[in-house]
């Protein structure tokens, strides 16, 4: 029986039976963690609020052997993102990328990295109302750690390089850059600023932080292009996903 406690971030509870939860935490040693909590869905007194999507804290693991679940033995939560659980549209959010996390993240490969970036984010969500920014930052974070995020330094188009002083297009309806010479005549286009583009690029090779992002004008089909990237590498859409758009997206 092997025993371990990891800092972690809750992306997921589902109930089991009666009263048992069984979760899934983002740990920062240990990677993507599925886990059993016994009397987890009826506990006032172990767990008072522990598992709820995004709380931070410490969590003790039990492994009786490789070939079954985990049980949390304790939960010491340090962040419970009451003012964020407070604004329904962060909570949403935090939801979204939480899901967004679980589906992407294969189980027990670690990475600090990407744990890092979730904790960021959920704390710079606590405090802060620019949403598209912390969404654009942890999805191409998320994206560059799976190796999608292809550098964008050409048209999509015609393949040729994009230049200094070069208008930049984002087909609404496709989610791809194009050059100037290639926005189609009868399809609503998006002109994204050089300075975003190139923090684009620069996130695929490097890693990228908040405070880059914020108070940066996000285009709202910008989206359409991350989009399109984790919709190639997923099996289904998430269910939030139109929500989230039609309330974030125009903010």
């Amino acid at each position: 029986m092997g025993t371990f406690t990891s800092e972690g971030i809750v992306i997921n509870r589902l109930k089991y039976l009666e009263s048992d939860l069984i979760v899934t935490i983002l740990s920062k040693d240990h990677g993507k963690i599925k886990a059993m909590v016994k009397g987890g869905a009826n506990s006032r007194k172990r767990f008072p609020g522990a598992f709820e999507t995004g709380n931070i804290g410490e969590f003790g693991f039990v492994e009786k052997n490789p070939y079954q679940i985990a049980y949390v033995a304790h939960a010491t939560i340090d962040d419970y993102l009451i003012r964020l659980k407070k604004d329904y549209e962060k909570t949403l959010l935090l939801i979204y990328l939480s899901g967004l996390t679980d589906v992407m993240t294969p189980e027990r490969q670690s990475s600090q990295v990407l744990f890092s970036a979730l904790s960021d984010t959920v704390r710079f969500l606590e405090d802060s109302k620019q949403l598209s920014q912390a969404r654009l930052f942890y999805e191409l974070q998320l994206l560059r750690i799976n190796g999608l995020l292809h550098v964008v330094g050409r048209c999509e188009l015609c393949k040729e390089p994009f230049r200094s002083g070069d208008d930049v297009h984002l087909v609404v309806a496709s989610g791809r850059f194009v050059c100037h010479a290639c926005v189609p005549n009868d399809g609503k286009v998006c002109r994204i600023p050089l300075a975003l583009l190139t923090l684009i690029k620069s996130a695929a090779h490097h890693d990228i932080y908040l405070n880059g992002l914020s108070g940066m004008e996000i285009p709202s089909a910008l989206f359409g292009f991350t989009r399109r990237i984790i919709t190639s590498y997923i099996d289904k859409p998430l269910k939030l996903w139109d929500m989230i758009d039609t309330l974030l997206l125009y903010e």
